[in-house]
């Protein structure tokens, strides 16, 4: 889904644009589908129906895409936070 279609979600009332994502079926968990169950300087690691997708590059409404790590920079997210799909 790049350059286009975008995938996108929503966190904490904002809607995310996600640029590039990993996936990785060896870290399943029991937290519910769009649960951040991990996050590093590397990747924000989601749970998934099937293990888990990690966002590498992502985008705030108005800011321009950035890694995960600029993205830490200025936000602070932690495991139990959580992703959902609906409009914002």
């Amino acid at each position: 889904f790049n350059p286009w279609p975008v995938a996108h979600s929503s966190l904490d009332g904002k809607k995310i644009r996600i640029w590039q994502t990993d996936h990785s079926a060896a870290n399943q968990t029991d937290a519910d589908p769009g649960t951040i169950t991990a996050v590093n300087r590397d990747a924000i690691h989601v749970q998934t129906g099937e293990g888990q997708l990690l966002i590498k590059r992502l985008q705030l409404p108005g800011g321009r895409q950035v890694t995960v790590s600029d993205f830490l920079n200025a936000h602070r997210l932690e495991p139990g936070n959580h992703f959902n799909d609906e409009a914002v």
